[in-house]
């Protein structure tokens, strides 16, 4: 989060689970909130759920021109 405050991203990959606090969902609502998108945003969670809210919640509130991708990690 430090580095969204303060640098623009061209792409920016998150995973659900990131340890402790925050998840992914609370990442892309503080971007959201700062209006800092990227151009590229890939979600890459084993975390079915937290994955399938992450793409609704960017679908529905980053511009229409940011590239929403998802996928798996490879375990």
């Amino acid at each position: 989060v430090f580095l969204l405050k303060y640098i623009d991203f061209e792409f920016v990959t998150l995973d659900y689970s990131l340890g402790d606090s925050p998840n992914g969902l609370e990442i892309l609502k503080f971007m959201h909130e700062n209006q800092k998108y990227p151009k590229h945003l890939n979600i890459h969670s084993n975390h079915i759920e937290g994955r399938q809210l992450m793409r609704k919640y960017a679908e529905e509130h980053f511009p229409s021109d940011v590239l929403i991708t998802t996928n798996m990690l490879e375990k």
